[in-house]
């Protein structure tokens, strides 16, 4: 019994020792690259401030940093936040950097849409969004639907809150207001989320659970979450029950449109107000400018409707909303900046007479100069995508000198 409390002593002993030798022998690193598992456990301590973590690593790396995985596979990935390199990835040198077969599984759900979308494809994409939200329509119908869920929904919530001296969760609300925003705009169907009695959507939900799932699959070793999505359990489980649901109301919104635009055509009505939807359904060559008959086929499918869907949602729904969430919580935490915002609007603006509220243009909000700054400075301190990633095809050097194999991850600020 003295002999094996003496082994388990020594053993212990010896394993203390190892992890101080390591622990000395990174004592200058920033971060500490363990044998087998690499820097894998500082990043697992560190997820709930994951972003606060990573920029306090950039800060000390003086903005790259290669961070190591472990050994059972390729993990290893650049962090980088310089400019020069930022540009050298997606200007100078783009063709050689993509997002990768591992970034389109992860999001796996956004289907075949311009976020996981390289090469032709994202180009062909390109080419179509940025001629559709140029179109004068485009601009007035997002005017149009934002007016009235600001009037009919944003106004009556947060009135009815102040009467009650009720607290509401305004990032739940501003995540409300843009779903139902995104879906008239993209699908021409109001889900009427944003109401006084706050119901709960299955489409927003099933939303709100893939994404959750997409910050999984980044964490997790590739083979474990994939055997729990073949497997059907934990999370995955969620992902393509969330999926399926999703996939439902997406299917649901386009066979609704097609049988309207065919009762239109039949009765020879026009066309109701501009949504993508319909826009990407008419079948006038007209309608799609310049952009080619083998455009107008594609648009047209079931997958390309719903994919895009998805993707405009994750830009116009979550990205604006979290922008939204931080913009006001940092102008409650600084009454300076609230106070010259306010008396900018008081100064520049005229507040409506003909009815309780008032929404101003455009051109108006134009003159609000210091309120531009602060949207600006809001998108600088807390970007609502705060990290991308690309993949490298062959090795390069970057402008910091730091040496790039084949398929690398660069995961930039």
């Amino acid at each position: 019994m003295g002999m094996e409390m003496l082994e388990a002593i020594l053993g212990f002993l010896a394993i203390v020792t190892f992890i101080l030798w390591v622990w000395w022998w990174n004592a200058n690193e920033i971060l500490v690259n363990w044998p087998v598992v690499g820097m894998l456990p500082q990043l697992s301590w560190n997820m709930s401030r994951l972003h606060d973590f990573l920029t306090c690593i950039l800060q000390q790396s003086q903005g790259t940093f290669l961070f190591k995985g472990h050994w059972f596979g390729d993990y290893d990935f650049l962090l980088t936040s310089d400019s020069m390199n930022i540009r050298h990835v997606l200007s100078k040198n783009f063709d050689n950097y993509h997002k990768g077969e591992d970034f389109k599984e992860i999001f796996e759900p956004m289907g075949d849409g311009i976020f996981t979308s390289d090469s032709d494809n994202w180009r062909f994409l390109r080419r179509i969004f940025h001629y559709v939200l140029r179109t004068k329509s485009f601009e007035l119908a997002a005017r149009s639907s934002m007016e009235q869920k600001i009037l009919k929904g944003l106004f009556p919530i947060l009135e009815n809150a102040s009467i009650l001296a009720t607290e509401v969760d305004l990032q739940d609300v501003l995540k409300r207001f843009m779903f139902d925003n995104i879906c008239l705009l993209v699908l021409g169907f109001d889900p009427n989320s944003l109401s006084i009695e706050f119901p709960q959507i299955p489409c927003a939900k099933a939303y709100d659970d893939m994404s959750i799932a997409a910050i999984h699959r980044h964490t997790m070793p590739k083979g474990i979450w994939k055997l729990q999505r073949w497997l059907r359990i934990g999370i995955e489980k969620r992902v393509r029950k969330a999926r399926d649901v999703f996939d439902d109301f997406a299917e649901q919104c386009i066979t609704r449109k097609r049988q309207q635009l065919d009762e239109s055509s039949r009765n020879h009505e026009e066309q109701e107000e501009f949504n993508l939807l319909t826009y990407f359904l008419v079948n006038d060559d007209d309608s799609k400018g310049d952009l080619g008959e083998g455009v107008i086929i594609r648009t047209k499918s079931n997958k390309f409707l719903r994919d895009t869907a998805f993707n405009l949602m994750a830009a116009g729904r979550d990205a604006i909303a979290a922008e939204l969430d931080w913009f006001f919580w940092l102008v409650g935490t600084h009454p300076s900046v609230e106070k010259k915002t306010l008396e900018e609007m008081e100064a520049n603006l005229r507040p409506g007479t003909d009815s309780k509220w008032k929404i101003f243009n455009v051109e108006e909000v134009r003159k609000l100069v210091y309120l531009h700054a602060v949207v600006f400075e809001t998108l600088r301190l807390y970007p609502p995508i705060p990290l991308l990633h690309k993949d490298s095809f062959g090795p390069d050097i970057l402008p910091s000198g730091h040496k790039i194999p084949g398929d690398m991850k660069i995961i930039y600020s």
